[in-house]
């Protein structure tokens, strides 16, 4: 695998510090890793207490010294102990850098929004997270896991926790705290995947962002049966309560209407809900008020007839009535005023209780008491008539004036007349026209 060259002496992104020696591992790529000078191990050079460079001398290097020129050593020596010297140390430096380069695996951690790109001798996804002192949470993921070995190019990404708050219709059922980026992915956590298969109404939707600290708001369809004006519907609806659901509805209430249960009542406590539409109302019902009939007796009108002096007439009354209908059907009818409009004028009859038997009589026989116009020819024929008010002989039994005579015309003219009145009462009791024993003389006189 191809690795990018690296310096001694330059500070990886995983450590922070700068490595006194070559270990591979502590070693980082660089953007010019050709272009600074190494030092050479501090194994490699000699160093004096002070630490200014040593030159061995040549008794120390195993060179002879020279005896002349004031006991420095030769040049030509002196000059091939540096060939030498500068031969071994370009030959070690090549060897120890190229294993470094081989071995540095590059990376991209993805944290909080950003994105670090390092070269690490790291072997394990654990490894660069622990180098990078990345703040990790209980319950924040990391992808690939702590175990992953690395590869070239392999991204780290670190998925923070954070804390939703899941509401159903309205209350608190869930606390989530997770690495969680959308709505779906909280109802998920929360045991609520199954939310977009019942065709829940969310705050908004499936795919949409979710922040630290916030909500999602979760409404279930829920089976109604409405009643209204007399009618039942059966709805699924995401109304929280009664209010809702009659807004969700379009139905406005009337200032009478009745409703089975409170407004602000929950749906997830009833099922069955009743609108009374109550129309209350006023009716004005025009009412004729009969006239009363007056009946005065008089002594100026023949008995068993009458006399009308004024005839009636009807009034007229208008009542005001409280009207209370539910649904459509009359329940309530209250009477609050009423008022007369027209005065109702009576009928006044005058009832007869004068009879003038003296005029009759003088109509019937010519006022005489004693005629017998017929003689005794046939005495039991009902044909014949006696008397001043001429009774046949059977009338005259039937009222009862053998009490007196046998013959009506042989009795005083008071019996006559006693007999003539229970004749007459007689005749009314039994539904007759009690004047139809005289009908010619009754109507000559204006009675009937």
């Amino acid at each position: 695998m191809n690795r990018p060259p690296v310096a001694f002496g330059a500070m990886s992104a995983d450590d922070g510090q700068q490595p006194s020696t070559p270990d591979r591992d502590d070693v980082a790529a660089t953007d010019d890793p050709y272009g600074r000078v190494p030092e050479l191990p501090s194994w490699l050079v000699a160093r004096p207490a002070d630490g200014s460079p040593h030159v061995a001398s040549p008794g120390e290097s195993g060179l002879p010294a020279d005896s002349g020129s004031e006991g420095r050593p030769d040049n030509r020596m002196h000059r091939w102990a540096g060939a030498i010297r500068g031969s071994v140390t370009l030959t070690l430096l090549v060897a120890l850098a190229t294993p470094l380069v081989v071995l540095a695996t590059p990376v991209q951690v993805r944290v909080d929004g950003d994105v670090v790109g390092v070269h690490t001798y790291a072997a394990t996804v654990g490894e660069v997270i622990e180098r990078l002192a990345i703040d990790v949470g209980d319950r924040d993921v990391i992808e690939p896991g702590i175990d992953t070995r690395l590869a070239d190019d392999m991204v780290i990404d670190v998925h923070r926790a954070i804390t939703v708050d899941v509401h159903v219709d309205g209350a608190l059922v869930h606390r989530v705290v997770a690495p969680v980026a959308s709505i779906g992915a909280v109802l998920e956590q929360a045991g609520l995947g199954q939310m977009r298969e019942i065709e829940a109404r969310v705050s908004a939707t499936f795919n949409a962002p979710v922040q630290d600290g916030g909500q999602v708001d979760v409404w279930l369809p829920r089976e109604v049966t409405l009643t209204i004006d007399g009618d039942e519907h059966s709805l699924s609806t995401y109304a929280r309560d009664i209010e809702q659901l009659l807004d969700e509805q379009d139905i406005e209430l009337g200032p009478h209407d009745r409703i089975s249960h409170a407004l602000d009542m929950p749906l997830s406590s009833v099922s069955d809900v009743v609108v009374a539409r109550i129309q209350v109302d006023q009716e004005i019902e025009e009412v004729v008020i009969s006239h009363p009939v007056v009946r005065e007796q008089s002594t100026e009108v023949w008995r068993g007839t009458i006399r009308v002096v004024q005839e009636g007439r009807d009034g007229v009354r208008y009542d005001r009535y409280r009207v209370v209908e539910v649904d459509g059907v009359q329940t309530e009818r209250e009477l609050i005023s009423q008022q007369v409009a027209i005065e109702p004028q009576p009928r006044i009859v005058l009832v007869g209780s004068h009879i003038d038997w003296d005029a009759l009589a003088r109509c019937e026989s010519g006022g005489n008491w004693s005629i017998d116009a017929h003689g005794h020819l046939d005495a039991y024929s009902d044909a014949r008539y006696y008397g001043g008010l001429q009774f046949n002989h059977r009338s005259w039994r039937a009222a009862g004036g053998l009490q007196y005579s046998y013959w009506p015309h042989e009795a005083s003219r008071e019996q006559q007349i006693a007999t003539a009145e229970r004749l007459f009462e007689l005749r009314r009791t039994w539904g007759l026209d009690p004047w139809s024993g005289w009908p010619a003389c009754s109507r000559r006189l204006g009675i009937r």
